[in-house]
């Protein structure tokens, strides 16, 4: 099962490449990347106003953030199978946008397509885990002086 984490980092890397390619012909999207990125629920009234005039300006990045706001509703999803028509949907989606970053992601979404749906199996993710990993990994670093 993977994690909403690093299937979420996929899609934000998407975002954050559009938005460059976007800033070399448009320099109003300049300051937007933490806005782009942020959850929209951890966002003040002043980061959202900013956050909506960006997308005004911008259609490609609005389709981008479109692409990734939508794939959060994944985890909405009741059902593996209601996940699975979702899923399949969003790819779909995504590789018709036209957007380079976008549809590279869409394909590696298609490749862990399996781990990804699993999630509506086991309801778990391998987040604790890798959090158990990185105190292991700290604990290894500040061994290494003794």
């Amino acid at each position: 099962t993977f994690d909403r984490f690093h299937i979420m980092r996929v899609i934000s890397d998407a975002v954050d490449a559009v938005r460059r390619s976007e800033w070399r012909s448009d320099r109003t999207v300049k300051g937007c990347r933490c806005l782009l990125l942020t959850n929209p629920k951890n966002l003040n009234a002043e980061q959202e106003e900013r956050l909506s005039e960006a997308i005004k300006r911008n259609a490609v990045l609005a389709e981008a953030y479109r692409l990734k706001q939508t794939f959060r509703d994944l985890y909405q999803q009741p059902t593996y199978a209601a996940g699975r028509g979702f899923l399949k949907a969003w790819i779909t989606m995504a590789q018709r946008s036209g957007l380079e970053p976008m549809k590279k992601s869409a394909e590696t979404i298609r490749a862990h397509w399996q781990g990804i749906l699993h999630w509506f199996v086991s309801r778990v993710s391998n987040g604790i885990m890798e959090a158990l990993i990185s105190l292991v990994q700290a604990a290894e670093r500040k061994a290494r002086g003794y």
